[in-house]
């Protein structure tokens, strides 16, 4: 991790710069270390036994357990309740990974802050640019 900041720093790109992945407690450590650290969490997608208020409770509840910035919810899963309660825990929501116009169409329903597509082309249709 310390040779990633050291990096990003020799770059003066850490203004810039968002950290962003899977491991809970390295960005956890990074943002103790560098308060001024945007840090993004990835959540899994929904498993089979998860309903949607479960799934629900999941990313809201990861999201509270550290200072995140961003949290990234599939696009496929996420809800308006999702990206309203993650604003009001002070985090953007990404809807990442869209595979198909339902899933870019659910995420610009949801407000979600930001988006990412499989398919660039396709979102940009189905947002009209």
């Amino acid at each position: 991790m310390d040779a990633v900041i050291d990096a990003v720093d020799r770059a003066e790109l850490y203004d810039r710069a968002k950290f962003t992945g899977w491991n809970h407690s390295m960005l956890c450590r990074l943002k103790a270390s560098r308060p001024d650290a945007t840090i993004g969490l990835f959540t899994q997608r929904p498993q089979s036994w998860m309903n949607e208020t479960v799934f629900e409770q999941y990313v809201l509840g990861t999201a509270e357990t550290a200072d995140f910035d961003a949290v990234h919810v599939y696009a496929g899963a996420i809800t308006t309740s999702i990206a309203d309660g993650l604003r009001d825990r002070h985090c953007v929501a990404h809807a990442n990974d869209a595979v198909d116009r339902d899933d870019v169409q659910r995420a610009m329903e949801a407000e979600a802050f930001s988006m990412s597509a499989n398919d660039v082309a396709m979102a940009m249709s189905v947002v009209g640019t």
